[in-house]
């Protein structure tokens, strides 16, 4: 499968992603956005949190205050 091929058949969804202005790039964060909901749905507070997601996922704290914000805004 080349890219072209790929890209038209997500042409759909790839262009209300687009439009949404969401970073198709944030595939990548999943996991660490959900780990982020949970924790601080068990109560911990934000800093603790992103350090404990600074050293599990490799990145640095501003990365992951600006996924966090991305992730939660409303589209």
């Amino acid at each position: 499968m080349t890219q072209y091929e790929y890209i038209k058949m997500a042409e759909s969804v790839l262009k209300i992603a687009v439009s949404k202005q969401v970073k198709v790039d944030d595939v990548c964060h999943l996991q660490m956005y959900e780990d982020f909901i949970r924790l601080k749905a068990e109560g911990l507070k934000v800093t603790y949190i992103v350090d404990y997601l600074c050293e599990q996922y490799g990145v640095p704290v501003a990365t992951i205050y600006r996924v966090v914000k991305r992730m939660s805004r409303k589209i």
